[in-house]
C-alpha cells in the first residue's frame, strides 16, 4: 500500500471510528442498537413497499387476487 493510499485510509478509520467502535462508555451497546434498529427499519419499509405492491395489484387487477 503507497504513502497516498495509507494517509488516506487513516483519514477514513479516523473518520469512521467513532460511529462503529466508539470510545465512549456504552459505546458499543449504543451501536448494536442502531443496526437493530436499521434492521428492523429496512424490515418495516421492505415490508410496506411489497404490501402496497399487492394492495395495488388487487386494486388494479382484481382477478390476480379473486379465488375461485
Amino acid at each position: 500500500m503507497g504513502e497516498t493510499d495509507r494517509s488516506l485510509w487513516m483519514r477514513f478509520a479516523a473518520i469512521a471510528q467513532p460511529y462503529f467502535f466508539p470510545r465512549i462508555r456504552g459505546g458499543g451497546w449504543m451501536t448494536l442498537l442502531l443496526m437493530t434498529l436499521l434492521l428492523v427499519f429496512l424490515f418495516d419499509v421492505l415490508f410496506m413497499i411489497v404490501a402496497g405492491i399487492i394492495l395495488a395489484g388487487g386494486h388494479f387487477a382484481p382477478i390476480l387476487t379473486g379465488e375461485k
